[in-house]
């Protein structure tokens, strides 16, 4: 993955999966935001434990290419709905 040097606020649909999935308000606190990654030319914003964000916004420059430590959200229910992987730590390469 590829640091595009972007964050935003994490959206309403990532927090509802995460209640979806039994995350506690408490834990869902931990992703505030989200950062903006590309991977063979797509782009995907991602949420990133809060107490990273700041951290890779200082170690790692726009365009650096990262090794991103993830935990894989998805609803059980549905194959359809789409997988939101949740930053949980990070290598630069």
């Amino acid at each position: 993955m590829v640091y595009e040097g972007k964050t935003r606020n994490i959206t309403m649909e990532n927090i509802q999966l995460m209640k979806e999935n039994g995350f506690k308000p408490s834990n869902i606190r931990e992703y505030r935001k989200e950062m903006l990654f590309t991977a063979a030319n797509k782009e995907v914003w991602l949420p990133v434990k809060s107490t990273l964000v700041e951290q890779m916004e200082i170690e790692v420059r726009e365009d650096e290419p990262v090794l991103l430590y993830t935990a894989v959200l998805q609803d059980k229910d549905s194959a359809a709905k789409p997988v939101i992987l949740l930053v949980e730590e990070y290598q630069v390469k």
